[in-house]
């Protein structure tokens, strides 16, 4: 594929990403800014904006971007610093898509190659989780934050293969893992530990699905007849230690070391200690959490994906029978983050880039033709010949009905986003909003 058709497809599907995310502010009913806690930043950011202090200075979510770029939207053009702040709040959200976009793809191509990239960035594009993550007016942090955390596992996925020698000793994995620590810094800012321990999270089952497949593969795949149970313990155990440095054990270590240096640092051990044995940790896993983003991941929560559960499908039996090393990684990754989600809904969304990255793998063979027989074939009747038509005709014709569903049901609910339950209210509402903070005294 050439490079400049491989640009034009990214900037289509990146145009379409952007439409995607403001297609609800043509709703004149629907106020722009999606979601709760969104005001909250919004707040903030106006807060920064005018010079005050804040309240939530870490975990800020997009408190601090907004405010520099409405700071700089407003030194441009003239506007009022309200105006650029209002104009920021829905130019953001979609440029971080964008640039998702542009993560998703080259990291996929670097798996799997540029066609796979491309149909995984389709498949962030109008993916529902990342629509309402990167929508128009959505000012909390996921947008931000899963930008952050799929760039961390990406960069450690490649700089875990990473060669570079000093002294005679390869060191290019501690290269690797010290550049995905800088880019998880920046995770830690917006999210604290909750972060870093996500993406420690979804490297060490990658990890662990190395070392297992190392392991057992080559047993399943030789003669167990004669072999009792000692034995194929005595093999497992043999085998074992070889599984593991084979697999990025080092990188997973080293950044794991990392990680603590710095939350001993701030926010110290008894912090720490007391925010994970605290009593959202604990709600959560004995499920009586009341915050409805920690309720328990149900079928309808996965029915939500939609038609991309076709390509999803494919997809991950096509990495479940090849079980490379990029397949390890989206298996592990979508694997740890739905059992997490079993215990908190906010977490699942976070599996995000790997849904993705696996429906591109899958959308990449729906649409692949070139192996499918052209041969027609001519069933004899009563009254002559049928011709029924070829292979190749039916699945181009099952494709093209699925990318229409795919884009027709991405699109309405696109539009439609503001009247989800998650979102605020309308225009109206925020219209009785102003008018008690006007005319109502401050103290009232």
């Amino acid at each position: 594929m050439k490079k400049s058709h491989i640009v034009l497809f990214l900037v289509l599907i990146a145009g379409y990403a952007v439409l995607l995310r403001c297609l609800h502010l043509l709703n004149p009913d629907h106020y722009y800014i999606i979601s709760p806690d969104s005001h909250f930043f919004h707040w903030q950011a106006n807060k920064v904006l005018s010079g005050q202090s804040i309240p939530v200075t870490w975990h800020s979510g997009l408190t601090y971007p907004l405010a520099y770029s409405a700071s700089f939207i407003a030194f441009v053009s003239g506007l009022a610093p309200g105006e650029a702040l209002t104009l920021a709040g829905k130019i953001i959200p979609p440029m971080l898509a964008v640039v998702s976009i542009a993560v998703v793809y080259l990291g996929t191509s670097k798996m799997y190659g540029p066609r796979a990239g491309l149909w995984a960035a389709a498949a962030w594009a109008i993916f529902i989780y990342t629509v309402f993550a990167q929508v128009s007016g959505y000012l909390d942090r996921d947008g931000l934050s899963m930008l952050l955390v799929m760039s961390s596992v990406f960069l450690f996925y490649r700089g875990s293969r990473w060669h570079f020698r000093v002294a005679g000793k390869d060191v290019g994995w501690a290269l690797g893992a010290a550049a995905t620590a800088a880019v998880c810094a920046f995770l830690y800012l917006e999210w604290v530990w909750l972060g870093p321990l996500l993406l420690l999270i979804v490297v060490g089952a990658f990890v662990a699905a190395e070392a297992l497949v190392d392991l057992l593969l080559p047993l399943l795949q030789t003669n167990l007849e004669g072999k009792d149970a000692a034995g194929l313990a005595r093999d497992l155990l043999k085998n074992a230690a070889a599984s593991i440095r084979a697999s990025s054990w080092r990188p997973l270590a080293l950044l794991l070391g990392l990680v603590l240096a710095v939350a001993i640092i701030y926010p110290g051990p008894s912090s720490l200690y007391r925010s994970i044995t605290g009593p959202v940790i604990r709600d959560t896993l004995s499920g009586t959490a009341g915050v409805a983003e920690l309720g328990r991941l149900t079928a309808d929560d996965v029915l939500r994906l939609g038609f991309l559960i076709i390509p999803l499908a494919m997809g991950s039996y096509i990495a479940l029978t090849r079980h490379r090393r990029a397949d390890l990684l989206c298996l592990g990754w979508v694997a740890s983050l739905v059992c997490l989600g079993l215990f908190a809904i906010r977490i699942f969304p976070y599996s995000a880039p790997a849904i993705c990255i696996i429906s591109g793998l899958g959308l990449s063979s729906i649409f692949s033709f070139r192996n499918v027989s052209r041969a027609k074939q001519y069933i004899p009747t009563d009254t002559g010949v049928l011709v029924a038509p070829s292979l190749r005709s039916l699945k181009i014709c099952g494709a093209v009905l699925l990318l229409v569903l795919l884009i027709f049901t991405s699109t309405y609910t696109a539009y439609t986003i503001g009247r989800s339950r998650a979102a605020t209210a309308d225009n109206a509402w925020e219209s009785a909003m102003a008018y008690l903070e006007e005319n109502t005294p401050e103290d009232s």
